[in-house]
């Protein structure tokens, strides 16, 4: 008897490579057509965020600089840290600007680059 290996092997499962838990015991079709599925509601999804206005693109980038700056301080410490290492010679409030425009421009950047799929 010829011994496949796993990849070739119709019966094993992504879980038999670590690729999903061991509860879920579903073929690599059943996963790839469930990734295939996500992808194409994320995308739409996506997409029809896409087609707002620049202007209401910017308000939720405002909101969420809102959230992940001050509310939830995402990666606060590493940020002032690295400016705290770029610019020694500049005092706290100085850094604490630098900090808020990176922010700022960080969403933009991110939302910008969601307007991009329908351009």
């Amino acid at each position: 008897m010829q011994v496949l290996p796993k990849w070739k092997d119709s019966s094993c499962t992504l879980a038999c490579h670590g690729l999903s838990s061991p509860l879920e015991r579903r073929t690599r079709g059943e996963v790839f057509l469930s990734l295939r599925i996500m992808y194409y509601i994320v995308y739409g999804l996506l997409y029809a965020f896409s087609l707002l206005p620049l202007k209401v693109l910017y308000l939720f980038s405002d909101i969420a600089y809102f959230f992940f700056y001050p509310v939830f301080g995402y990666r606060k410490k590493v940020v002032m840290a690295n400016l705290l290492q770029a610019f020694p010679e500049k005092t706290e409030k100085e850094r604490l600007v630098i900090a808020k425009k990176f922010y700022k421009n960080l969403f933009d950047m991110f939302l910008e680059t969601i307007k991009m799929i329908s351009v």
